[in-house]
């Protein structure tokens, strides 16, 4: 036996695992495809197409087993090209990132036209030098239902992991050796490596449910061919073997049978792994919608039906990750982004958020300027995206400027300027604090001008303590709107007026002499209450055994003073 060959009694299951991973593959390859380049392409691997598509194309159908199946992204044109084929609803994996590290010999892959220059790369690139993970995974997402075949990546590195959560839909047991294939690998380089993409459901723990799928994409067997251009992550590429370059094309479809799935299994999957071997170049990695429960869809779950000029939603817009059956789907990290779908307005705020762990994004500081009917587009990667119902324009009767509060001699000076009046009756001023509800306490008539206005009222009896104030604004036709709340704190009393024993506290106890009732409240050193308390006239006990040594804060009314716990 010479050195590194395989003893007798292991050679002859080693060959058979060869082989019958061999024809495992084989029969799981694709042997035709029909894409919409041009209006309508095909190739097979029995007759080769000689035009070599240039550009952003759509896979329609594939032949597999010696079926051809639909992908949902046009029936008609199959039909009208006398395609018999049995109706599929493939869809692209939603990658929301990828390695975004520049060089060796990964590359963005594009139809050589794609860039609008003929034979050559053009400069600026279409896309981003220096691209993030997110904008790379674009070109695995792109075109209806993510089945774009003329963008992709090149030597995606080896070592990526990609999740894809399942929702509590699962895996259809009747999907389960039907003859339909439910993965879909695409191949269009020339992989050199014989290391396999490896494909995998999984457990809640991480664990493997039935077996790994290796597909080595290098031994795929070729059936057409296209022209494409390879641009370096930093946007350009000066090497012409990476320009205009043909290059073939081949496909892997598989059952979930082939993954060891069955009906006493089937029901621990929870999420797919997919981990490309480093060589692999893929237009996009797609599964049939009915046969795996993956998000497909950009779920609107709260929305606002109106908004005001330049202010922010008062209804928080909210989107929940589903799958093709209306079930929750809790992947996290999934990017949405919101853009103006009908009507004319500009859109601010942060207008892209990460779905949590629950599969949520919550935008919540968006505003529109505008003043007619819109609604808005809440889209991600290749999922199906949500749109609102209109949002109406409400106008304001005015626009509060400043609003502010202070101590003087004989109460609480309030100030308040506008502006834009429209329609606008008068003002009442109101306040609260902890021992009333908000009152009614004054009423200032309005100008009623489109200029900027400056108003004043004191209020001339403000509770000892801490006093909220706010502004209803009224107009003549009964409507109204507040201002916003500001808070002030009065006091009558003076530092000799007050007297605290003992200070240092010990033995848990201290003695306040007041010259009236007040409201007294003990801060800690982190600035939170501990204590609070309306105490009346004289000199009153206050227990602080129970809380801990070190320095507080003792308010009275607004006044503050400093008393240390031993």
């Amino acid at each position: 036996m010479t050195r590194g060959a395989l003893p007798n009694r292991f050679l002859l299951p080693a060959i058979l695992t060869l082989m019958l991973s061999y024809g495992r593959s084989a029969r799981a390859q694709v042997s035709a495809i029909y894409s919409d380049y041009g209006g309508f392409w095909t190739t097979s691997s029995s007759s080769v197409n000689s035009t070599k598509p240039d550009n952003s194309h759509n896979l329609l159908a594939f032949t597999w087993n010696g079926t051809t199946f639909s992908t949902g992204v046009s029936d008609a044109t199959l039909t009208s090209h006398s395609v018999a084929f049995t109706p599929l609803m493939l869809r692209a994996f939603p990658i929301t990132t990828v390695p975004n590290t520049a060089g060796g010999a990964y590359y963005v892959m594009l139809g050589q036209l794609y860039d609008g220059v003929n034979n050559g790369v053009s400069s600026p690139a279409p896309f981003p030098a220096n691209p993030t993970g997110a904008q790379l995974a674009t070109f695995l997402t792109d075109g209806p239902r993510g089945l774009n075949l003329g963008t992709g990546l090149a030597n995606i590195p080896a070592g990526t992991s990609l999740r894809f959560d399942l929702s509590s839909n699962g895996i259809s047991l009747s999907s389960i050796n039907d003859g339909i294939p439910d993965i879909f690998v695409t191949e269009e380089a020339s992989p050199t490596s014989s290391n396999p993409d490896v494909f995998s459901f999984v457990d809640a723990s991480g664990h493997t449910v039935g077996t790994a799928v290796s597909v080595v994409t290098s031994s795929l067997t070729p059936i057409g061919n296209w022209l494409a251009d390879f641009y370096d992550l930093t946007g350009t590429q000066t090497s012409s073997s990476f320009i205009n370059q043909t290059r073939p094309l081949a496909y892997y479809a598989a059952d979930l049978s082939t993954f060891g799935i069955n009906a006493t299994n089937y029901m621990n999957a929870v999420a797919l792994i997919y981990q490309p071997n480093g060589t692999s170049d893929p237009a996009f990695i797609a599964f049939n919608e009915p046969s795996i429960s993956i998000a497909t869809q950009v779920y609107i779950t709260a929305q606002p039906t109106t908004y005001t000029n330049n202010v922010t939603l008062s209804s928080v817009p909210t989107i929940q990750l589903k799958d093709g059956l209306g079930r929750i789907v809790s992947q996290s990290g999934i990017p949405v982004t919101v853009s103006i779908a009908t009507g004319t307005a500009t859109l601010s705020g942060t207008l892209t958020v990460n779905t949590d762990a629950s599969g949520i994004a919550t935008f919540s500081d968006l505003s529109l300027a505008g003043s007619g009917n819109v609604s808005l587009k809440f889209s991600s990667t290749s999922l199906d995206p949500g749109v609102t119902g209109n949002l109406n324009p409400v106008s304001l009767p005015l626009n509060w400027l400043s609003f502010t509060g202070e101590n003087v001699w004989n109460g609480i000076l309030l100030r308040w300027t506008t502006s834009g009046e429209r329609n606008t009756k008068d003002f009442i001023v109101q306040r609260s604090n902890v021992l009333a509800a908000w009152q009614d306490i004054g009423t200032i008539p309005a100008t009623g001008s489109l200029n900027t206005n400056t108003y004043q009222f004191t209020d001339n009896s403000p509770a000892p303590g801490a006093n909220d104030y706010r502004i209803r604004q009224r107009d003549m036709d009964g409507n109204s709107t507040f201002s916003l709340t500001v808070a002030v704190g009065f006091s009558t009393l003076s530092p000799a007026a007050v007297t605290i024993y003992p200070n240092p506290v010990s033995g848990g106890t201290v003695y306040i002499e007041l010259p009236h009732a007040a409201l007294v409240t003990l801060y800690n050193a982190d600035g939170i209450p501990v204590l609070r308390k309306q105490m009346a006239e004289g000199t009153q006990r206050l227990a602080v055994g129970y809380l801990a040594r070190g320095f507080y804060s003792l308010v009275i009314d607004n006044a503050a003073y400093k008393v240390e716990i031993l």
